[in-house]
């Protein structure tokens, strides 16, 4: 995962309450470029966020887990 990828969710953090969707992602997309972040990412961690899980480290898949365990 990258170091964007993570300062992106904390933007998104930041933006929860003030900002819509939209003016998240023309914030970001102004500074990072049109092809930073798309709206399904945004509503992704937005869900996350309001869940009250405020990791912004990617989870694991199932997959993952089991792999580890080996």
């Amino acid at each position: 995962m990258s170091e964007q990828s993570i300062h992106f969710r904390h933007l998104i953090l930041f933006y929860i309450r003030k900002k819509n969707i939209e003016e998240m992602r023309k914030e970001i997309c102004d500074v990072y470029g049109e092809d930073a972040i798309n709206k399904r990412t945004i509503q992704k961690w937005i869900k996350r966020f309001n869940s009250g899980d405020f990791n912004v480290e990617n989870r694991k898949m199932k997959w993952q887990a089991k792999r580890d365990r080996r």
